[in-house]
This record gives structure tokens, sequence and C-alpha cells, in this order.
């Protein structure tokens, strides 16, 4: 027997238009079945094993430990409360098809009582396999892909776990206690990362963000500094608070132990710090001759003079100067090394300034250039010179060596000297172990290490580009000391562009904007303004005058100003002007007394306060400039980029905040 099915177009025909269109509506209902159905059984597994979509995963703005679990929390139920619609709609969607299927065998029997109305409904897709296993293979994925993600999450965590179990015993031999206070392991530890070490920023400092931009590019073209200016307020825009520190709440309070406590000065090893490597540790003093009364004599005289130093022979100028200058001698096999130190070069000087004082190093080359012509006769043909320190090539034994250095040391001069001998053969003299090789009548040359050297260039886990650390030790893998690879090494170094230059502070993902500058000239620099020594130790120095104040007044208007000779003195200038209370006067404070509120309104100058301090001057105007537009004062100011305002207005509640907590200090 021969069972025929009517198609759509028959069906059509034989029960006509209505008949047909309950029977469309019904097959419509059956496909957004599977799909409910099969959405139904991925949010079910999704709950199973604790995931969540990427569609109800909620965005996380701030990054701490309360808002994250807040915001997982969040996407569960949103979640858990689709699961809960979909069921319903899955109840409501049942009894949609079961009314419309009564309603369509009523009509079919009305129609064509005496036909087989099962069969002739045969062309509804109620069961479309194609698309069902379609959807089904696309939430496997999905699910698969969140279960995977999962995992690589908790398997990061577990290694990092066992990555500070194993190293729970960290190296702090970098870190040398000379102080009478007992510190603990946990302050080793945290010291032993090293100075330079940077902490993850917390947030961006968006006034010397802005301020550092409109400084630097205050000439290049218009197009260019908009364009610039675009770039980074979208990136700050755009940017994020870093999830992850690489520094925790218990060593941030090692550190503020530290650094409170006024017996503890933490410095780095030689350079004018305790010089580790020799007994007794001694000290070198170097003395801070900046915005002092001499420092700008000095400047002065050192641009007169500076080209004598193209007179001085026998100096070299660092490291790589002095194995150039070396490479090519030739030595007899009685040649013998040796090295002598000055003893306190600069204070011994005639014309004696303290180091730090940007005369001190040309005077002491100077200096030094007359005493080795005039009184080391014997040694001055094979005699190499950096600073205070004294490379030699002699043929005078070492008893013979010590016996010239007496008296030298005899002689009625300031300059005392102390001497090294070689031994096996080999001295070192700056960063470089030289040893004679008598086969080939020339000197070998390798790098050296002093012993207070802690082998460290870069902390890993510090909040340096990675691309940094890497070129760092690709620089390191690949130096070798020989004439070779030296004259690559000069023929590799970059040749400086003419480009507009600016420097930010480094976050992550920075780079990326760093590449979007240079495409248009700007060269971007990091910045690393907060490190560890900053965190541990405190500021001697006294505080700058040039500073950024504010004042309030009782109406609740604010008065921004800017200033380099203090507050202290800035505010006998105001309170001069509010007693003369001349109708012309320009200063706004006056203005707004008399014109604008009939003299009922008074600032009061004792009771201003300084919210930021900024030496350099164009830089100070500017962040005037961005606190009087979050403050909407009624000071004049100057004008930057209104680029910056969608910046400015979302951390300026932030910023508002910051100087309510100054004004309370």
């Amino acid at each position: 027997m021969n069972i025929t099915f009517l198609k759509r177009n028959e069906f059509k025909t034989v029960y006509g238009e209505r008949i047909y269109g309950i029977s469309k509506n019904i097959e419509k209902l059956y496909e957004k079945k599977v799909r409910v159905d099969e959405h139904m059984h991925f949010l079910k597994q999704c709950k199973r094993y604790d995931l969540i979509p990427n569609g109800l995963r909620l965005k996380i703005t701030t990054f701490n430990k309360k808002n994250i679990e807040f915001i997982h929390n969040t996407s569960r139920k949103l979640r858990n409360n689709l699961l809960e619609y979909r069921y319903k709609e899955q109840r409501m969607m049942n009894i949609e098809i079961n009314t419309q299927n009564m309603i369509l065998s009523i009509y079919l029997k009305d129609c064509q009582p005496e036909r087989e109305h099962d069969k002739d409904l045969y062309w509804i897709n109620k069961h479309d396999l194609l698309p069902r296993e379609e959807l089904i293979h696309r939430h496997e994925r999905k699910l698969q892909n969140l279960i995977d993600k999962k995992l690589r999450i908790y398997n990061n965590n577990n290694n990092r776990k066992t990555f500070q179990e194993r190293h729970k015993l960290i190296d702090t031999s970098n870190v040398v206690n000379l102080s009478n206070i007992n510190l603990s392991n946990k302050h080793l530890e945290i010291l032993s990362k090293g100075l330079k070490f940077v902490p993850t920023p917390s947030s961006f400092n968006i006034i010397e963000i802005i301020s550092n931009t409109e400084k630097s590019l205050y000439s290049p073209p218009t197009i260019v500094k908009r364009a610039a200016n675009g770039e980074i307020s979208t990136f700050t825009l755009k940017s994020k608070e870093p999830l992850n520190n690489n520094i925790t709440k218990a060593e941030k309070q090692l550190l503020n132990e530290i650094k409170s406590n006024n017996n503890i000065m933490v410095v780095s090893a030689d350079k004018g710090q305790p010089k580790l490597h020799k007994d007794n540790h001694p000290m070198r003093i170097i003395a801070c001759t900046r915005s002092t009364i001499l420092s700008s004599i000095s400047l002065f005289t050192f641009n007169l003079i500076k080209h004598l130093r193209d007179t001085i022979n026998k100096n070299v100028k660092n490291t790589e100067d002095f194995i150039s200058k070396l490479i090519d001698i030739k030595i007899d096999n009685d040649d013998r090394l040796a090295s002598l130190d000055v003893i306190d070069l600069f204070n011994n000087v005639p014309i004696s300034l303290p180091m730090g004082n940007v005369l001190s190093p040309l005077l002491a080359d100077l200096y030094m250039h007359e005493f080795i012509n005039n009184q080391l006769h014997k040694i001055k043909d094979k005699l190499f010179r950096y600073v205070d320190d004294l490379f030699i090539i002699t043929k005078m034994c070492k008893t013979e060596l010590e016996s010239y250095v007496v008296s030298l040391n005899l002689n009625r001069t300031n300059i005392k000297f102390t001497c090294e001998y070689e031994e096996n053969k080999q001295i070192n003299f700056l960063d470089t172990t030289i040893t004679r090789n008598l086969n080939e009548y020339k000197l070998d040359i390798k790098w050296f290490r002093k012993p207070a050297a802690s082998d460290r260039f870069l902390n890993f886990y510090s909040n340096y580009p990675k691309g940094l650390i890497e070129k760092t030790i690709q620089k390191c893998l690949q130096i070798s000391i020989n004439q070779q690879n030296l004259n690559e090494l000069n023929n590799n170094k970059p040749k400086p562009e003419t480009k507009v230059t600016l420097s930010l502070p480094y976050v992550k993902g920075i780079e990326v904007l760093k590449r979007k500058l240079e495409q248009i000239g700007v060269k971007l620099y990091f910045s690393y303004p907060l490190k560890l020594k900053s965190l541990t130790t405190l500021n001697i120095k006294p505080q700058s005058k040039s500073i950024i104040y504010q004042m309030n007044c009782k109406c609740g208007a604010i008065y921004n100003g800017e200033t380099k000779v203090g507050l202290k003195d800035r505010m006998k200038q105001h309170k001069t002007k509010i007693k003369e209370n001349d109708i012309n006067s320009s200063s706004e404070i006056v203005k707004h007394h008399n014109i604008k509120n009939n003299g009922q309104c008074s600032f009061h100058p004792n009771k201003a306060f300084i919210i930021d301090n900024e030496t350099n001057y164009w830089k100070r105007r500017k962040k005037e400039t961005i606190y009087s537009i979050i403050n909407e004062s009624i000071n004049k100011c100057d004008v930057i980029d209104n680029g910056w305002n969608n910046v400015i207005y979302k951390e300026s509640k932030k910023i508002k905040e910051i100087i309510k907590k100054r004004n309370t200090v």
C-alpha cells in the first residue's frame, strides 16, 4: 500500500489559506521550542559546573576582592534567573502548541473530515534535526571553552601558590644592615626586591599626565598636538585598574615601618654611599647643590671652561672607552699590571668643591692631568685614569711600586695614593678583569663584578615593560669583550631622531600608546615616579615653594592659584589686595568680594592650603588650570585642549577627594 503525503503547496490548496496559516504558526513554535530546549540544557550545564556564560559576565571596573566577589555573585544570579525564565517560557510554549494543535484539529475535521489529517500534516517540521544538531555543537563548544578557561585560572592559582611556597626563603644577601636596628627577615625580604623595584600603580595621576603632555606638546603643529592628545585621552579613558598587584598590603605596611623609623636610612651601595666591597664600609659624601646659591655660578663657570676637557689625555670616559684603548696594546714579558687609587680626590683638590657640584668632576680632571704630568714621570707612559682610579702597565715589581707610592705620598701635596698589584697575572679595574696573555703578548679582558654587586639588573616582577627585561637579558647574553663585538656595539647604536619627546608614567598596556604616538612623530618615554626607594626613605629636602594652592570663600566659591614664592608670602600679597579693596583691582578675589556679592563674601588667606607642588613653571600653570576646571574656580587660568574634558570629568570626583584630604592635613 502506497502512502502519500501532502506537500506544503498541496496542503494549502486542499485545506485553504486559514488552516495553512495556523499550521505554519505551529511549525514556528516547534522551531522556537528547539532553541529554548537547547539553551536550557546549556544553562543547566553551566550551573552544574559553576560557569558564567560570556553574555552574562558583568564587567569589572574596580578591582578589589569585595567588588570581584559581588560581580561574580551577581553574574550567577543573572544566569539562574535566565534559566528560570527559560523554564517558564518552555511551559508557556507547550501550552501554546497544545492549544494551537486543538484548534487546528477542529478546523481540519470541519474542512476535510474524511482525510487522514496526521499524514496531511506530516510536512510540518516538528523535529528539525539539522538546526538542533548545530545548536548542540555550538553549545558544547561554548561549554568546553568555559571549562577550559576555568581550569586555566585554577591551574595558574595553584602554580602561583606552589611558586610562593617553593620560594618562601627569599635571598636577602643583597641587603646589608649596618644600623643598630634589628630588622626582621620580612623587612629584609621586601628590601631585597631592590630600590629600583616599581610597585604596580593603583591608578593614573591624571594631573601629571595632562600637565606633562601640554608642556611637551607646546611647540608642535596643532594637528600633531590634537592627535597626540586624542590618543592619550582615549588610552586613559579605556585604562583599567590592575587586577593583580606585585606588592601586598602586608609588604606596604613593612615599607611604612621602615620609612617611619628615623634611625634607618636605606641607600644603595657605593656611588656616594657605603662601599660594601671595602673594609669598614667607608662612606663617600655627596652634597646636593641643586637650587643653592652656588648652583647658577657653578653652571655658568662650567659652560665657560668645559672645552678644556678636550686637552686632557690619559683619561677614559667609561668602561667601553677604557676597553677600546686597551685592546690593541702590546705588552712585554716583564710588564706588570697595577692600579692606584687617589684618597678623597674631590676633597683634596686645591679648589675644593663637594661631589655633587657640576664643576667638581671637571676641576678634578684638570688638576689630576697636571699632577700626572708633573709628578708621575715613571709611570705616565702607559697610564689610564678614570676620575680617581689609575690603571698602569709598569716594569716595577710589587716592592718597587709600593716604595714608589710611599715616596709620592711624602710629597707636599694633598694627593695621596693607595696601590694594588696584580695577582696571578690579572687585576680588576672598573668593570673589567685584565689578564696578561704572554702567548699573544696582549691583554685579555673580561667583565668583573664587585663583591657588593647583587647580580640583579631589574626585578622580574617589577612594574617595568616585559620587553625591556627581555632586551636586557638578550644584551647581557650577546655582549662579549672583543674588538669585533665592540665595533658592532658602537655601530649599532641607534642614531637620535629629531622628534617631539614626551614622558608619561608607565602602566601596563601603554606600549600600544607608544606605537600610536610614534606614527604621528611623538617619541614616548616611560617614567617610574614611584620606586621602592621613595617608599623606604624620608624626603629630607625642604618643601619647594613652587606650589599650587586653594582658598575657599564663605559662599562656596573657590580660588586656585600658583606661585613660586611659597604659600606664606603669597597669602601676604592676597591680604594686601583684600585690605586695599580697590574697585579697579585686577584681583579676582577683590572682584568677587565687591562686584558679584556686594561685599557679603570673603576669602580667608589664613585657611589657604597647598594642593600640589611643581617646580617647572609651565607645568605649574597647567596644573593650576586643571584644578581650576575641576573646582570651577573664579580665578583666571590658561587654556588646555578640549580633548581632556572627558578625562578630567571622569577623574574629578577622585581628585576632589584628594584635595579634601590635603585640606585636613
